[in-house]
């Protein structure tokens, strides 16, 4: 286990390697907000930058026998994930949280023809 005073400068540079992974590897929240709901390529981008963000974070916190910066990177890495997930389900037209149900009664709604 490290000394607080390298503890803490190590968990936040992991914290600041982490938030560089979700940087380069997913856009900005206005440009997931911008697109339809429930994008899947969004959605992968975002489980791809939280697996190597995660790995990242874990290999750092076992080579410094420390598992401070696992849990502050964790938890940054927790919460970036969250807020592109509901960017990702945020309905651009509406900013109301994506209702599959209501998507498709929308999408598929028949139409009487008069005739």
């Amino acid at each position: 286990m490290l000394k607080a005073e390298v503890s803490i400068p190590v968990a936040l540079a992991t914290a600041a390697l982490t938030w560089g992974i979700y940087q380069f590897a997913l856009p900005t929240l206005a440009d997931a907000r911008g697109v339809e709901p429930n994008n899947k390529d969004l959605a992968s981008a975002e489980n791809t930058a939280l697996i190597l963000a995660a790995g990242v974070a874990g290999g750092i916190s076992i080579l410094a026998h420390d598992s401070t910066p696992f849990i502050v990177a964790g938890l940054l890495g927790v919460a970036l994930s969250w807020t592109h997930r509901k960017a990702n389900q945020t309905d651009s037209t509406t900013q109301k949280i994506w209702n599959r149900d209501q998507y498709n009664a929308r999408r598929y709604q028949v139409e009487s023809v008069g005739g």
